[in-house]
């Protein structure tokens, strides 16, 4: 058995959950089925913003060989340029997609066995904790 190449996996596979958990797939894929695009411009943004900061060309040229993507595998540079025109054009849409997706992942209520904070009692030192029991709390010196 001989090795050929190794590809990265890990980086790429959590921030393709991310990108799926915040709502940008979603949104993205509803822009492009509206307009009509035949090209997964989703795609290429994903591959854009996952190598983040290198150049746009590098991405294309260098980068989408070392990662195992395979749905970014047949874009092409001008795919990729196209793609930002189209996020720039409708990026109002994307972030406020992403922002009510945010809005409701953040949106946690407590689940109904957990126990609320109780208030608790003050003890002052010198005075008596309660009526019932005239005990007098001081401060421990140690």
């Amino acid at each position: 058995m001989k090795l050929l190449r190794t590809l990265e996996l890990g980086p790429v596979l959590a921030l393709e959950a991310l990108w799926e958990r915040l709502g940008i797939t979603a949104a993205l894929q509803k822009i492009i089925k509206q307009h009509g695009y035949q090209v997964d411009y989703e795609r290429a943004l994903f591959a854009l913003t996952a190598n983040r900061p290198a150049f746009k060309l590098g991405v294309w040229d260098r980068w989408l060989n070392r990662v195992y993507l395979p749905s970014c595998q047949d874009l092409k540079p001008d795919q990729m340029y196209a793609a930002m025109d189209l996020f720039q054009a409708h990026s109002p849409a994307v972030e406020e997609a992403v922002f009510f997706r945010t809005a409701q992942l953040f949106n946690l209520r407590p689940p109904d066995w957990a126990a609320r904070p109780r208030p608790r009692k003050k003890f002052w030192p010198g005075r008596a904790v309660s009526k019932s029991s005239p005990q007098i709390c001081r401060p421990r010196k140690w």
